[in-house]
């Protein structure tokens, strides 16, 4: 009886929780419930920035670790903005200027733009560049932090002598700045003169991607450009509230899939570079808004509003429930811990089978060489496994249940 219950309580949780959003909280200030602006995969760790400090994830773990030695203690938190890996140092944008701690490091140290609002990073060839909001707006160093030099010739202040640059980043045809809210501007001088290349656009991030600059704006949507100077909407399928589309905090990159976090609408994500948007919200609570997102293994990370969440990248694409396959039948026998594959009229000579943990981690690959075959995974832990079948173009996905 007591098996008969753990079998149908993992049925559940293989039927309910591995085809939405999970959080990830745990170890969070705030019982896992505040603001998480900026992630970073460094190896086998995911650093997270939030409105208190920093604090460190391993990539299998399930509880956050606090990072905060070093950062000031006046009474108030550091928030960090921005994250950043250069060499073997890791640079964190906070409200109070500049921080850099080893790989593996124990201690924040101060590396410069004191109790400046640091808002983003980006590295060309020597040169690192960061922006903020003050009354300079852009900074460049080019000896790894140690000295900041302004770089704002041509970017305009607002009436108040501000520059609000949010975000820049480094293109193969420039390097791009979002100065809010004037516009987006570009330097190809590594920032010795900035020109406005959008006009009067409030804009919130850049993506880089392989076939042009992508720009989540204020309440525009997305915006696309192939070189800079040119620029059209991608906004088909995301959401709006009748006049002004909501905003686009963030965009990234996983392989084909494109995914845009919003302000109050939580996830989308499209396979044609833009063109057509899809809701990918299930699990996530009521107005969330996402600020930040990374991706390691087969998962994705989004920091948001309410903590930090993760999904498998693969749910995009393909259903996890049982998929037709019109090319080889697939059988789970939960009893003989094995899993059975049976070709029909297709070519079998070149399949890969592919295990992956409840992590998304790939465990296993194996070949497939037999019309019929037998894989046997009694060896394994009992949990949670994602199969994943390769075959002549063709990409079967399973969740399944080993139990002893």
């Amino acid at each position: 009886m007591k098996k008969l219950f753990l079998m149908f309580s993992l049925m559940l949780l293989l039927n309910f929780s591995y085809s939405q959003w999970v959080p990830i909280s745990t170890g969070l200030p705030n019982g896992g419930n505040c603001n998480v602006y900026s992630l970073l995969v460094d190896s086998s760790n995911i650093f997270a920035g939030t409105q208190y400090g920093a604090y460190v994830l391993s990539s299998n773990g399930t509880t956050w670790n606090s990072k905060n030695f070093g950062f000031p203690q006046n009474g108030s938190y550091t928030t960090i903005n921005a994250f950043i890996k250069k060499d073997s140092l890791i640079f964190a944008g906070t409200n109070s200027g500049i921080y850099s701690i080893l790989e593996n490091g124990s201690m924040w140290v101060p590396s410069g733009l004191a109790n400046k609002y640091v808002q983003s990073f980006t590295i060309i060839d020597t040169n690192f560049f960061s922006c903020a909001s003050d009354s300079n707006g852009v900074y460049l160093s080019t000896n790894n932090g140690i000295t900041w030099t302004p770089k704002y010739n041509g970017i305009p202040a607002n009436s108040g002598a501000l520059r609000t640059v949010v975000d820049i980043l480094t293109t193969s045809f420039g390097i791009f700045a979002i100065d809010n809210p004037f516009g987006i501007y570009r330097t190809l001088n590594n920032g010795n003169y900035w020109s406005c290349v959008l006009n009067g656009v409030c804009a919130n991030s850049f993506a880089n991607i392989s076939n042009g600059l992508y720009v989540g704006s204020c309440n525009n949507g997305v915006l696309y450009s192939p070189d800079g100077i040119n620029w059209t909407n991608l906004n088909t399928g995301l959401p709006s509230n009748g006049t002004t589309m909501y905003s686009v905090n963030c965009i990234s990159v996983s392989g084909n899939t494109f995914f845009a976090g919003l302000y109050n609408k939580g996830i989308y994500y499209s396979t044609n570079n833009g063109d057509m948007w899809t809701s990918f919200n299930t699990g996530l609570p009521f107005n969330t808004s996402v600020n930040t997102i990374v991706f390691i293994d087969n998962n994705i990370y989004i920091g948001t509003n309410t903590g930090v969440y993760r999904r498998f990248i693969s749910e995009t694409t393909y259903n996890l429930e049982n998929l037709s396959n019109t090319c080889f039948n697939f059988n789970y026998e939960i009893t003989n811990k094995c899993i059975d594959l049976t070709f029909n009229n297709c070519d079998f000579s070149n399949v890969d089978l592919q295990l992956f943990n409840s992590f998304g981690k790939r465990i296993k690959n194996y070949k497939i060489f037999d019309k019929q075959s037998k894989i046997d995974i009694s060896e394994l832990s009992d949990g949670i496994y994602i199969v994943k079948v390769i075959s002549s173009g063709n990409i079967f996905i399973k969740k399944i249940l080993k139990i002893s």
